[in-house]
């Protein structure tokens, strides 16, 4: 079970049935101010008002539920209901180092420079969507064969071994990358994020239900 305390939450690892998941949600009613259940195997729990650091507590409360019932549960804590779901996204990856409870309400680290930024997914498409020729219906299956070789010959040897003639080998021009993040490769477990975001503000606002 896993569950997530939040707008902070509380969320089940394993699939469970109903007395057991009353039971689990009795056990986190006792020790926080309010809470809104939001699946059998999933619920969030206001954490105002309370004195103690809120990883300990975390850690306390998945002590509990283990004790009482068996159950293994991760303990996200957030800001908000979707930070939080977005902190069990990182819990699940990575149990072993978070020990089941992941608490990004306060994000900034000491030692560490901050700047803001801005990241825009703008005009993305399935594949087979766009076609460069505009009176194609669709790109022609020898230029997806195409562009699959150049891929895997790029992956295997390296990124710009094999290229378009019309892309220039040496650029006279580069993008200022002072402030490039070291976690730059990481860009499928972004848009992971971004969407699990957006379809979250969905179920939110009622349009997905």
């Amino acid at each position: 079970m896993d569950q997530k305390c939040s707008e902070r939450g509380v969320e089940f690892l394993f699939h469970i049935n109903g007395d057991m998941s009353e039971r689990v949600m009795t056990l986190i009613e006792s020790m926080v101010p309010a809470t809104e259940v939001y699946s059998i195997d999933e619920c969030f729990a206001d954490l105002t008002g309370i004195q103690e650091n809120l990883t300990q507590f975390g850690r306390k409360l998945r002590s509990r539920i283990f004790q009482c019932t068996g159950i293994p549960v991760g303990v996200d804590i957030a800001g908000t209901k979707t930070l939080a779901k977005l902190a069990n996204h990182t819990a699940k990856r990575l149990q072993a180092q978070t020990g089941g409870v992941v608490d990004i309400t306060d994000p900034f680290r000491p030692g560490f420079r901050y700047s803001k930024a801005e990241v825009l997914l703008m005009d993305l498409r399935q594949p087979g969507e766009f076609s460069e020729d505009l009176f194609a219906l669709k790109q022609s299956v020898a230029c997806d064969r195409l562009m699959q070789v150049m891929d895997d010959i790029n992956e295997r040897w390296g990124r710009g071994t094999m290229r378009a003639a019309s892309v220039p080998a040496t650029s006279d021009w580069g993008m200022r990358r002072e402030m490039m993040s070291q976690s730059a490769g990481q860009l499928a477990d972004m848009l992971e994020f971004a969407e699990a975001a957006r379809l979250w503000a969905l179920i939110e606002d009622g349009e997905v239900a």
